[in-house]
């Protein structure tokens, strides 16, 4: 089958992109071929990568937006190189089925995601899989009875957390399938490329993940104390974060290498923790949202979670050192999720696959 995927594969996001290619290799393993769908939001996901000059008032910290440019114009060439890895459908191939997700193409709450085409319209036939409404509520789909038409008619139905379970329930009548992140469809060896640096080869370092401006300056100051202590450096890999004691700007096929040799993660992002239990890491996790505690609680790894109102350096340590994590045990939660979710991708794409009727 030709297959097109809609979803948000060219942001400045590693997990955006992770979880685009990883369905694209089990599509091809199957033997589809696959076209990712254009929303024309291009432009809107180039600005991810730069911070622009205020139009009112000077500049706070000049060298800080210099240097946060410089990274984000290094990072746009880097991501563009893996970008070449996912073919644009261009409408003059006819295509037999289309696949909604993964990510949080269902955000409502988010302009960018208020665009028909993340819902199917003018696209037929139509499945979702693991889509995620983000932060959105079934109640804020209310407005948007176009979008809610559109999810109304797709026959299979699949999500990625309890939240979106809720509002897709809300909106349909009807429970939508749960299933893992394509990112959890693969061992993450078929997905990951190696990162050479003399840095991180002679250092051992805590890998930090938060988008920027996300946590505060005492979680900041807490992490950096227990790294002096256990005699880490602390490192960014994809996102900057100019607290830290190093950076690395990498092509989003590489940011796996970077987790895997880490000591410690310490994390408040979906793919963050994914890459984190993927790789068996002892890591923390700061909940950004709620689509990120469903992951935590749903491998029963809430001792893993660092709540904003007890940030000490003991806590951390308890975390970190003393709290074992059964991974033979979540890694045979991993394959079972993945079996099933599998046969769920699979199922749909047999219902409209012509050559089999």
């Amino acid at each position: 089958m030709k297959i097109g995927i809609v979803t948000v594969e060219k942001s400045a996001n590693v997990g955006s992109f992770l979880q685009a290619y990883a369905l694209q290799k089990v599509l091809e393993a199957w033997g589809h071929e696959v076209y990712f769908v254009s929303a024309g939001q291009e432009s809107f996901f180039k600005r991810e990568y730069c911070w622009f000059i205020p139009k009112r008032g000077n500049l706070k910290y000049p060298v800080k937006f210099i240097k946060r440019n410089l990274d984000g114009l290094k990072k746009y060439k880097l991501f563009a190189q893996d970008h070449k890895k996912l073919k644009t459908w261009d409408k003059k191939e006819k295509l037999d089925l289309f696949i909604l997700g993964s990510d949080e193409i269902w955000n409502v709450q988010r302009k960018i995601f208020q665009n028909p085409i993340y819902y199917g319209k003018d696209l037929s036939p139509v499945i979702s899989y693991a889509v995620s409404v983000g932060d959105s509520e079934g109640k804020d789909f209310l407005p948007f009875h176009e979008v809610t038409e559109c999810i109304r008619k797709i026959e299979f139905l699949s999500v990625r957390d309890e939240k979106s379970c809720e509002a897709v329930k809300r909106i349909t009548g009807k429970y939508p399938e749960k299933v893992c992140d394509p990112t959890f469809l693969l061992d993450t060896e078929a997905y990951t490329e190696p990162y050479e640096d003399i840095y991180l080869k002679e250092n051992r370092y805590i890998l930090v993940y938060f988008y920027n401006g996300s946590i505060s300056v005492e979680i900041k100051k807490k992490i950096r104390e227990y790294a002096h202590v256990k005699g880490l450096k602390v490192v960014s890999a994809a996102l900057y974060n100019d607290w830290c004691d190093y950076h690395v700007t990498c092509r989003p096929t590489q940011y796996n290498d970077i987790v895997r040799r880490a000591e410690y993660v310490i994390t408040g992002t979906f793919h963050g923790n994914v890459f984190a239990i993927q790789n068996r890491k002892r890591f923390i996790t700061i909940p950004l949202s709620e689509k990120v505690r469903d992951l935590i609680c749903n491998f029963g790894l809430q001792d893993r979670i660092l709540e904003l109102d007890d940030l000490s350096g003991e806590t951390m340590e308890a975390i970190l050192e003393h709290q074992n994590m059964d991974y033979e045990k979540i890694g045979k939660k991993i394959q079972k999720m993945r079996q099933s979710s599998l046969e769920f991708l699979k199922n749909a794409l047999e219902n409209y696959d012509s050559s089999d009727m």
